[in-house]
């Protein structure tokens, strides 16, 4: 099983849903987001292996018997895809989900040794004042890309 990584020009269909907020206002907020982190690759989330060997850059994410995350997707997963910066060699997951526990998030993201950020609402490009954004990946990966970033507020304007 191979990631099927696509350029991030176009916003992806998967996020149009039913929301309230226009599919330009969404592509906005998409497009704002993809520029700000340099992302230029985006692909339909998929349960790996060792999603930590993944999101940490390293070869091997799909090799062993052994899966690193449940059968079924944690909620917080919800409406996620991979984003990468290939000049940053940088993958993360984002998701959009509906519901979450914060603690619980918290506390599954550390056994496997990543990290998250986390917009309330008006970021969301998926179902935008309804879900959150999500972004999960190691630590190392996310600071890179917020220096990269120059440490901006990632807002529409």
């Amino acid at each position: 099983m191979t990631i099927q990584w696509f350029n991030t020009e176009q916003y992806p269909t998967v996020f149009l849903g039913n929301s309230e907020a226009s599919k330009e206002y969404k592509e906005q907020l998409y497009k704002q987001f993809v520029s700000q982190f340099g992302f230029d690759k985006v692909a339909a989330y998929e349960r790996v292996k060792n999603l930590t060997y993944l999101l940490e850059g390293k070869q091997g994410y799909n090799s062993g018997k052994e899966y690193d995350t449940p059968p079924a997707l944690p909620c917080f997963l919800d409406h996620a895809m991979y984003f990468r910066n290939t000049k940053l060699d940088t993958t993360i997951v984002v998701s959009h989900p509906y519901q979450f526990d914060l603690e619980l998030m918290s506390e599954f993201l550390n056994q496997l040794n990543l990290e998250s950020i986390v917009w309330f609402n008006d970021k969301s490009f998926y179902m935008t004042k309804s879900t959150p954004t999500i972004m999960i990946g190691a630590q190392e990966k996310l600071e890179n890309l917020n220096m990269n970033a120059n440490n901006r507020i990632w807002q529409c304007s």
